[in-house]
Order: C-alpha cells, then structure tokens, then sequence
C-alpha cells in the first residue's frame, strides 16, 4: 500500500522539488502507519462491509424502495436509517454554474441534478443522496489537492512548511482585484487599503483558523496542519481529535469502548452535542448508534466505529440535513419538495449544504 501512495504521489508531484517531495512521502507514511496501528481491524471490516454490499446490489435495490416509503410517522432519520444504502453508483455528477448565476438558477439546475427520477418531485433519499455526493467529492478533492497547493505556497523558502506570510502571498494573489506585486509584497496588513470589504472578513477568518491549526511548530504548518487549516472536515487528525473528544464525553467507564447506555444516559448539553454532531433526541441517538455506529452489533463501538461515524462522509450528515430542509419547506406535507417550495425557501437553501457546502462545512468543524 505505500508503495502505491509513493508512486500516485511522484506521479502527481512530479514537477515539485525534492525537498518537498521527501517530507510529504515520509508524512503519507507515518500516517498510514499511525492509522494501520491504531485501527488494525476497523477498515477492513469496513472494505468487507463494503463488498458484501456489493454483492447483495441487487436484493437491496428493490428492498431500499420498499422501505422509503414505508413508516412515515417513524421521523424523517429513523425511517432512512432502516435502509441505508449510499452507493456510490447512484450519484449524479457535481454542481458546476458560472460565478455570476442568479440564486433561482442555481438552485433549479441543482434540483435537476438532485431529481434522479426527473417527477419533478425531491424525496428525502433523492436530496440526501445529492448532498452526500458533493461532501464526498469536496472531501475527495480537498486531500488530492492539498500537497499541489501545498507546494504552490511553500516558496519562501521550500522547506516543507508554510508560513504565515507564504500563505498571505498565496490569498492576495488569487484575489479577483488584480493587485501588483509591489502591492503584494509591501503593502500593510492591518490596513488593507486595496482590499474589500468581503476579501477583508475572509482574511480575518483565515488568521483566526490559522491559529487554530498551529500545533507543532508556533509560526507555520506541516502538511496536514495545512489541510485541517484549509478543510477541516477532510483531516484525518482533526476527526481522530473529534473521537477523543466523544470517548472524553461519553465513556464513563474508561475502557475506550462506548455502550449504547453511555452514549444514551451521560448527560450533555445542546452545546455538546452541536460540536460533537450528535442529535439532541435520545430516541434518535440510540438508533444512530445501533445502526450508524455499531456496525459489527457487539453491543459496543470502538474509535475505528466512531471514527466512520464522525467522518464527513457518513450518510447520517446528509440525512440530517436533508430531514432539516424537508420539515422547514414542505409546504403541503408530502414529504417531499417541489421546486416552487425551494425557491419560496431561497435563502435557506443557499445556504445549506445543498447549495454552500463549503462555507457550512467551515463553520461547523
């Protein structure tokens, strides 16, 4: 296996220089080593898992529909956890529109994309579906991407860590407001006299993450502090920090394992559970757990478990999202939504992980 990441990888960073080429592939390995020890059973139960559904592609088609439409009265996250079954085959392609769109244009062509049977009509499965297929291309794309702009940035010298003023460079420069070199390169970062209003707030936010994601070095980052700087959602060591925080919460007995009795009784606050994406509803957490978390039903779920659970990935953040946009636009109670009950609910829509992905995913990890 890492054999094949350093091929892919000197492959696809051909044109870097060597002393980035060198810390990158020692990281890659030092991760997947980490992650081989830490979980040794977890990812393949999970590729197991994966293949038996595979083989079983056929009975699940026809017993997925069956369970859609059955248990209405069940709650929009149960009745879809009865038959999860997020393939990979029955996405539609991403969202791609010119920048300047108007909001009613891109919210039709991704009703469109969403409306796999073209009736006009998008059922809870159909939207979660969509949005699970744009949170795993973001994702996707984030980590294949990250040591190319990674090394696009590490100029100042390239030495295998980004600074602050590297980074600084790098946003003014892919700026849409056509500033000079001599602008760039001398200008002074508290004013910002050339920069809008918009460009500003971005700035801002950057620096306040940018502190955030500094761990092992007080001024600059590594290649994965780079990627949890960039998308946080898509670091594996920013999730693996999110289970710890689960297991700190929840396992009251300190064996490293979590029952459905722990994750169900410890108290937590509404805070709580919006930072560690848990629902507030016990009901609804016990069946998370039975059905999205304890996934060889040992009755307990170890960090390779919570680990999937709290990935981005996961069905269950597209299912809840989807569950959200249904009960606050459907109008008529058909449990679905018609174009026209999108568009009355604009402004909600645009900024869900529907449509804004990004900024949603940002302001949530």
């Amino acid at each position: 296996m890492v054999k094949a990441i350093i091929k892919a990888f000197r492959l696809a960073t051909c044109k870097v220089s060597s002393s980035v080429i060198i810390p990158i592939i020692f990281y890659l390995i030092f991760i997947t080593f980490i992650l081989n020890i830490t979980f040794p059973n977890g990812f393949k139960s999970q590729h197991h898992h994966h293949q038996h559904r595979n083989n079983n592609k056929n009975n699940q088609d026809s017993s997925d529909e069956d369970n859609s439409d059955s248990g209405e009265h069940q709650g929009e996250l149960n009745r879809i956890f009865q038959s999860e079954s997020m393939r990979d085959g029955m996405f539609q392609e991403p969202m791609i529109l010119s920048d300047n769109a108007d909001p009613i244009s891109i919210l039709k062509f991704a009703f469109k994309k969403a409306d796999t049977n073209s009736d006009g009509l998008l059922t809870i499965r159909e939207l979660a579906k969509y949005i699970n297929l744009r949170i795993r291309d973001h994702i996707d794309t984030s980590i294949k991407r990250n040591p190319q702009i990674f090394a696009e940035i590490d100029k100042s010298p390239s030495d295998g860590i980004i600074s602050w003023n590297e980074y600084h460079t790098y946003f003014l420069k892919n700026l849409k407001l056509n500033l000079d070199e001599n602008y760039i390169n001398n200008h002074d970062e508290k004013k910002h006299v050339k920069l809008d209003r918009k460009a500003k707030e971005a700035l801002m936010r950057d620096k306040a993450r940018w502190q955030e994601a500094l761990s092992s070095d007080p001024y600059s980052l590594t290649l994965d502090e780079f990627l949890a700087f960039m998308h946080p959602e898509a670091s594996t060591s920013n999730l693996l920090n999110l289970v710890e925080d689960i297991l700190r919460h929840f396992d009251t007995d300190g064996d490293d394992m979590l029952t459905v009795e722990e994750f169900t009784t410890t108290y937590s606050t509404k805070d709580d559970n919006k930072k560690l994406f848990l629902s507030d509803n016990l009901e609804e957490r016990r069946a998370e757990f039975k059905k999205l978390i304890d996934k060889n039903h040992d009755g307990k779920a170890d960090r390779a478990e919570l680990l999937q659970f709290v990935d981005p990935r996961h069905s269950r953040y597209a299912i809840q999202e989807a569950a959200m946009l249904i009960n606050l636009a459907d109008n008529n109670d058909d449990k679905k939504l018609s174009i026209d009950e999108i568009i009355n609910k604009q402004d909600l829509f645009m900024g869900s992980k529907f449509i804004s992905l990004i900024e949603n995913f940002h302001n949530e990890f």
